[in-house]
């Protein structure tokens, strides 16, 4: 028995442990890899979102809102005055305050990132109102992250 070539049942465990703990590690960095690269495309979501907010209320800075005769940036009628975005309830979308943003009728948002699980909402806090001063809008987008 000892003249024998071969590998010993402990040779054999060992080597199938290092293996199953290569593959176990290898697993989980293709794992987190993958649930970074999902958060990373969110993220890029989200920031498209905001910037396509941004180019929105862009239109609304140069208007004056108490001008109800001239046509603004949200108005589907020739003549009629909109200065709100769609499904803001206050009257000019740089009105001072927090405004959020009704996904269903704005279409800033994708329909899935909005629905459940993620449950996004997109809103903006206006300041920096009055004293000659152009408003700061600050944009705030949130989701859950299954």
């Amino acid at each position: 028995m000892r003249g024998e070539r071969g590998y010993t049942l402990v040779e054999i465990v060992v080597a199938v442990m290092l293996t199953a703990i290569m593959v176990a590690s290898m697993m989980s960095l293709v794992l987190s890899s993958k649930r970074g690269s999902v958060k990373s495309d969110h993220r890029m979501i989200a920031n498209e979102a905001s910037r396509q907010l941004a180019a929105m209320l862009k239109g609304y800075v140069t208007a004056d809102s108490a001008q109800s005769t001239i046509a603004g940036p949200a108005s589907t009628t020739a003549g009629a005055a909109s200065w709100k975005l769609p499904g803001d309830s206050s009257a000019y979308a740089l009105t001072c305050g927090a405004h959020v943003v009704n996904n269903a009728t704005s279409g800033i948002l994708p329909l899935w990132f909005a629905a459940a699980p993620y449950n996004a909402t997109i809103s903006y806090i206006v300041s920096n109102c009055g004293a000659g001063l152009p408003p700061r809008v600050d944009v705030t987008l949130n989701w859950t992250e299954p």
